[in-house]
């Protein structure tokens, strides 16, 4: 993946969620192999899978909790699976459609951390204003304030001095990317039983519904 034309051609942020979701794949494929044993049921049984710490990191959540609970593959996951067991090259002119016409290869959804440049401004603008009222940062807030100390300092004017910091964006303030790792201090407490990465907590094998006809 990483010598394919669409992963050369975007961006720093963007090749960090293709290589995290990649990685969090075989993360996923790791534990429906395990999932796999003929002795699984679809309801799950008293003894759950045991899986190691590195095995929770490197799976997405919704694979973790089936595994947890013993549950036995869906359908889908079977037939998903089948894919990677048995994998076939691409019909030619299949990197055409994912490199000049899928507007999302991941098809999911960002549940944490910024995606436009509005959110990155307001994220990069808040750590501007906690920095002048000497509030703690956290890990990721940091990260932005060590990548925008210049001119955070200069804009932070002394308690009792003028109006208060002008703590808009300059043009050119630079936001870090942004990985799985970063996940606590970007996740909403209430999205925590739904996602371990930035993304959807399914990953890539999710069912999808196909409109044939409109």
């Amino acid at each position: 993946m990483e010598h394919s034309p669409f992963y050369l051609a975007a961006n720093p942020q963007d090749q960090t969620d293709l290589q995290e979701s990649n990685d969090r794949l075989k993360g996923d494929l790791v534990l429906m192999r395990y999932r796999a044993a003929p002795d699984r049921s679809p309801y799950g049984d008293r003894n759950p899978l045991l899986l190691s710490p590195q095995e929770r990191a490197g799976a997405n959540l919704m694979q973790v909790l089936a595994a947890n609970m013993a549950k036995a593959l869906t359908p889908f996951e079977t037939a998903a699976m089948s894919h990677f067991e048995d994998p076939v090259p691409p019909p030619d002119g299949c990197h055409a459609l994912f490199e000049d016409h899928m507007h999302d290869s991941l098809a999911g959804f960002y549940m944490a951390g910024a995606v436009t440049e509005l959110d990155r401004n307001t994220a990069i603008e808040n750590v501007c204003r906690k920095h002048a009222a000497n509030q703690p940062l956290s890990g990721f807030e940091l990260k932005i304030y060590k990548e925008n100390q210049a001119w955070i300092d200069r804009r932070v004017t002394p308690p009792g001095v003028g109006e208060g910091p002008n703590c808009k964006a300059e043009i050119g303030a630079v936001f870090p990317v942004q990985t799985d790792a970063d996940v606590g201090d970007l996740r909403d407490w209430v999205i925590v039983s739904q996602t371990n990465t930035r993304r959807e907590g399914g990953g890539y094998l999710r069912d999808r519904a196909i409109f044939s006809e409109m």
